[in-house]
């Protein structure tokens, strides 16, 4: 099961992905909206199970 994660933060993306894989799940990580819409309109597209985004009142929100 794939999860992305969307932060511009380094650190909290680095530890949103540990935190994933430590559950034995897979992540992939980016670090814009941007870079991501980039990534679903692309062949190499991974379905997730949510993408996982902090919002700009700092709440995570899973979509």
């Amino acid at each position: 099961m794939w999860f992305h994660v969307v932060e511009d933060e380094p650190i909290l993306r680095k530890v949103m992905d540990a935190l994933i894989k430590t559950e034995g799940y897979k992540s992939l990580t980016f670090e814009s909206a941007e870079t991501y819409l980039d990534f679903y309109s692309s062949p190499q597209y991974i379905a997730p199970a949510a993408v996982i985004i902090r919002g700009f009142n700092s709440q995570v929100q899973l979509q």
